[in-house]
């Protein structure tokens, strides 16, 4: 049976150290926004569907490869991992949650203070907490 992994937590609570140390291929929409040149300046709804979808295609044809993946977002409101369960759940997968929800703020935005790449800013993880 394949797993799917799913991490859940603030920006900076560990989440991509941890799910780069499972034995699973890893997701994340913030390669995917990236790759496509998705910002702060130019993200839109849009987009943002497009970098889900693109996401969501590449972990289905990992799945039915026979691959474990980790999904690697901060799944802080149930809206896509109910669409993860719904577009997978027929494929014989195992759902495992990686929770890193009990990291402080305090900690997060320390630690995402001394990111050099990646840094998402105080504002953005009180906003999300």
């Amino acid at each position: 049976m394949t797993v799917v992994h799913l991490t859940t937590g603030l920006p900076a609570s560990g989440k991509s150290t941890h799910a780069r140390t499972l034995d699973a291929l890893r997701f994340s929409l913030d390669d995917y926004r990236a790759m496509m040149g998705i910002g702060k300046d130019t993200w839109s709804n849009e987009k943002e569907a497009v970098a889900i979808d693109a996401m969501m295609a590449s972990a289905t044809a990992a799945i039915q490869a026979g691959y474990d993946i980790v999904v690697d977002n901060t799944h802080l409101v149930p809206r896509l991992p109910k669409r993860y369960r719904k577009a997978w759940s027929s494929l014989d997968v195992r759902f495992r949650i990686h929770d890193f929800t009990n990291v402080s703020i305090e900690e997060c935005i320390s630690r995402d203070a001394d990111r050099e790449d990646g840094h998402v800013g105080e504002d953005v993880i009180r906003k999300l907490a």
